[in-house]
């Protein structure tokens, strides 16, 4: 267990780094509402979305890649591994400029389909320069692969942190300063590209660090690692695996974006804008949980390669219950303090439009962020046709409850459907743990009802004390001491050892002290 508390010790250190983009929107958010107005702040969610909805249409080659490189970097096979790189870069860049012609080919029919005209004022250069973003998300996907073979997956957060960083503060200096949408777009392309070059800069560093003991290396026995014939590609032998992975990433998109997409045709932009200023608090839950559980794929696809299937079924359990106790502290202070919260952050009139709103996303993505580890190990044991199937009915689930509810409940209806198609990852993660065995099964299911039964009670005390909320210091105490209620009840009642040497660890290293490495 020495290894796993480390690891976990790192993973929890990588959530704590998620908060400071969480503070920068806190700032950012408003400043950009009051100066571009809910209409252009909805045309520049909508337009920064590009690049993102590019990542997911991989055609599975990063997944692929991911896992072909860390085989082949168990077996010191280097130069195979770096022929993955290029293959890779090689196939994703095409596909990139494929998209982004088809993206600028399709831009009026895109505009009066999301109703942008309005904002966007005939500027079709905008639709030019967010296309440049498609290639470029793309090749950022390459430049992941050696970095997350490897579990080297805090430099990734970090530089994909201080992008963040950036970006939203020179957006929010520019739209102050009178910035065009035009500019903004322009903005976000560039540091997508610069993202994308410091993430290639630093898994060269990591590239040549394994390479340096390639010539000594012996061949690790027992692990398959297909062969390459010379005359096809490295990553032919996984490009089945692959495709399976891009259906889930295909799937996930209806989940994760189609819903904001929707919400700008069916109803507008400015809609969308307030719609993704919800969608931004909320699916931060995931995004920590994704943030500590990355190490799980590399780490499942090494264990799966050497057959030690109990390791598997120790991480899953592990790495589940560490996430979910983490993704349950978050959640429940949002849900329980999301009027005063959205009331002193934006405004009254927001907070009565929009709170039930935000609090369905929260309680979604707490949901979803249940499956982060149980998809990460099955993709990573190479069992991909699980989880497509779950998320192409999610997907599916997720697109027609918005089509229905959206119209007549509006934003909240948006967000229910969200919140139905998300629900499906609770009978996905209890597939997966059956398949790992029976101590993986015997933790699935008792794990949600013990954080339900500590998260009900603290929520609705917590509820009760928001109408004593009246500006930021007494939100901040109130989700602090949410939080740390129900830790406390949790590591008190439900929780585990190694559970509370980490989260104590944690502690400490955030008030600046050191402790014993956690076993």
């Amino acid at each position: 267990m020495r290894r796993m508390g480390g690891t976990l010790f790192g993973a929890g250190a990588n959530l704590l780094g998620q908060g400071v983009p969480f503070l920068l929107l806190l700032l950012v958010t408003p400043v950009l509402l009051r100066t571009l107005g809910r209409e252009t702040y909805g045309a520049l969610i909508l337009f920064n979305l590009i690049p993102q909805i590019a990542g997911q249409l991989d055609l599975g080659i990063v997944t692929a890649g991911t896992r072909a490189y860390a085989q082949l970097a168990a077996h010191r096979r280097m130069a195979e591994a770096r022929r993955i790189i290029g293959e890779a870069l090689l196939i994703l860049g095409t596909w990139g400029v494929l998209l982004a012609i088809g993206f600028v080919a399709w831009r009026h029919a895109i505009a009066d389909g999301l109703k942008l005209d309005a904002a966007i004022h005939g500027q079709d250069g905008i639709f030019a320069v967010a296309a440049i973003g498609i290639p470029s998300a793309l090749i950022n996907g390459v430049a992941l692969i050696p970095l997350r073979a490897v579990e080297q997956y805090g430099r990734a957060a970090r530089i994909q942190i201080v992008a963040g960083v950036v970006y939203w503060t020179a957006c929010a200096f520019a739209a102050t300063a009178g910035a065009s949408l035009l500019q903004l777009v322009t903005l976000g392309t560039v540091t997508v590209a610069l993202t994308t070059i410091a993430l290639f800069l630093s898994a060269r560093g990591v590239r040549d660090a394994t390479r340096a003991g390639e010539a000594e290396a012996e061949a690790l026995p027992g692990i398959p690692v297909p062969r390459p014939d010379g005359s096809v590609l490295t990553l032919r032998p996984y490009l089945s695996f692959g495709a399976g992975a891009f259906v889930v990433q295909a799937s996930a998109l209806a989940t994760y974006h189609a819903d904001k997409l929707l919400v700008s045709a069916l109803i507008s932009p400015a809609a969308a804008g307030a719609y993704a200023v919800c969608t931004n608090i909320a699916n931060k839950i995931l995004l920590v949980v994704a943030a500590g559980a990355t190490f799980t794929f590399p780490r499942s696809t090494k264990l799966h390669a050497e057959g030690d299937h109990v390791a598997i079924a120790r991480t899953f359990v592990v790495a589940t219950r560490f996430v979910m106790m983490i993704a349950a502290a978050t959640a429940v202070p949002l849900v329980a303090l999301a009027s005063p919260f959205l009331r002193t952050w934006i405004g009254a009139e927001f907070a009565d439009r929009y709170a039930t709103t935000m609090q369905l996303l929260v309680v979604g993505y707490a949901i979803n962020a249940s499956s982060v580890v149980a998809s990460n190990i099955a993709i990573g044991i190479g069992d991909v046709r699980i989880p497509a199937v779950f998320a192409v009915c999610g997907g599916i689930t997720t697109l027609l409850a918005v089509v229905l509810l959206t119209p007549r409940y509006g934003a909240s209806g948006a967000a229910f459907a969200g919140l139905l198609g998300m629900s499906q990852t609770l009978l996905f993660n209890a597939t997966i743990a059956s398949r790992l065995g029976a101590d993986a099964r015997k933790a699935a299911w008792p794990l949600v009802f013990e954080l339900v039964s500590i998260a009900v009670p603290v929520a609705l005390l917590a509820s009760a004390c928001g109408a004593w909320v009246d500006g930021w210091i007494t939100l901040i105490a109130a989700a602090l001491c949410t939080s740390a209620l129900f830790c406390a009840a949790w590591l008190s009642t439900f929780g585990r050892r190694h559970e509370r040497v980490v989260i104590t660890a944690l502690v400490l290293r955030l008030f600046g002290k050191t402790s014993a490495e956690t076993n």
